[in-house]
């Protein structure tokens, strides 16, 4: 799902971000792990490592997602897109390529 500088940058935040309280890697958790993952759960932890890096995403009610990077807003229109699943998707890639922009 990511790409470039993004996609090398998530997998050391994952691999160092899944630890128990007592800061053991709990097994099974590394970039495989992740890839095994529902699309909806590998989301879920993609938002959050965005959210890490300061690229907001979040969905309005109204059927538009925003993208925020540095406080500047980025809309895609969600009735572009058939399922959730997709925009979604187009969420992430337009995430993936503002944080590529940046390095």
């Amino acid at each position: 799902m990511l790409k470039g500088q993004a996609r090398e940058d998530f997998e050391k935040w994952y691999n160092n971000h899944i630890k128990t309280y007592e800061d053991t890697l709990i097994s099974g958790t590394d970039i495989h792990y992740f890839n095994l993952l529902t699309p909806s759960m590998q989301h879920g932890v993609l938002v959050d490592w965005f959210d890490s890096v300061g690229i907001q995403i979040y969905y309005q009610c109204d059927e538009t997602i925003i993208v925020f990077s540095k406080g500047e807003p980025i809309d895609l229109p969600f009735r572009q897109f058939d399922t959730r699943h997709q925009a979604r998707q187009k969420a992430i890639e337009q995430a993936n390529t503002i944080y590529n922009d940046r390095k």
